[in-house]
């Protein structure tokens, strides 16, 4: 049986101060302009239509199936399809967003 710690340790890092936090967000905005610059506009090679189509229909795609990514997908379609952009481009921007902040990380 688990029994967790009466308090938990303390962070190993420090929080950021405003001048990094200011940092962290011309960096994260750098480079999902680039991303988003140079993304497809359509459907791209490789696995990217299979994923579109499921995350359109909310069905699971083969295996591993990526679910967190699907059901996030799903979320984006329904909240940003009233723009009138396509299901691909909406969803390639949203994958250079998690980019961006994967590279901010």
């Amino acid at each position: 049986i688990f029994t967790p710690p009466a308090t938990m340790p303390p962070s190993p890092l420090p929080p950021l101060t405003q001048s990094q936090w200011v940092i962290t967000s011309a960096f994260m905005a750098f480079t999902f302009s680039v991303y988003y610059t140079t993304m497809f506009r359509s459907v791209g090679g490789g696995d990217s239509g299979e994923l579109v189509a499921t995350a359109c229909t909310q069905s699971p795609s083969h295996p591993p199936g990526y679910p967190l990514l699907l059901m996030l997908n799903g979320l984006v379609l329904k909240v940003f399809s009233a723009t009138g952009r396509t299901p691909a481009f909406l969803l390639n921007a949203f994958n250079a967003f998690l980019g961006s902040l994967a590279a901010t990380g």
